[in-house]
């Protein structure tokens, strides 16, 4: 099941997070060697990806600041997912039901697909869902960044 949680993030503080992002883009790792994600079609995903226990002091003063409250006390594991012009996720879905993903998009018109579901994303609003759930993040075909930052959550 798929719950999109309205104005998770407020659009402001997105544009904060996305300009953070774009700031240290040279502290994200690609997705090579065990990072790369081979999903069930195959195929090598394409992706940036900066962890929580790696941000800075100002991005981790940010992130502290915009994230609501009660996902601050409870996350296990936080990080901004960054796909570039033809970079994907390809269709993965975890053997283990335990944990969820809320995965809230900084930029307008991403596209991600869960189960049968496409979906295109509003800033600031999450969307949370099953780690056993196949998605994926189609080919980006924009010029522009798609950012999120992602949580693994248990409830």
């Amino acid at each position: 099941m798929v719950e999109i949680i309205n104005s998770f993030i407020p659009r402001a503080d997105c544009k904060e997070l996305a300009a953070m992002a774009d700031l240290h883009e040279s502290d994200f790792s690609d997705s090579s060697g065990v990072r790369r994600q081979v999903g069930i079609n195959g195929g090598l995903s394409d992706f940036y990806v900066w962890k929580y226990w790696k941000f800075s002091s100002d991005a981790r003063e940010l992130f502290d600041r915009v994230v609501p409250l009660e996902t601050l006390k409870t996350f296990n594991e936080a990080w901004f997912l960054r796909f570039k012009k033809d970079g994907f996720f390809d269709t993965y879905k975890s053997k283990s039901d335990l944990f969820n993903i809320i995965s809230v998009p900084l930029r307008d018109g991403q596209r991600f697909i869960i189960g049968d579901e496409e979906i295109n994303t509003v800033t600031g609003n999450a969307i949370k869902f099953n780690l056993a759930t196949y998605h994926e993040v189609p080919i980006v075909t924009t010029t522009t960044t798609n950012d999120y930052l992602v949580f693994i959550v248990l409830d």
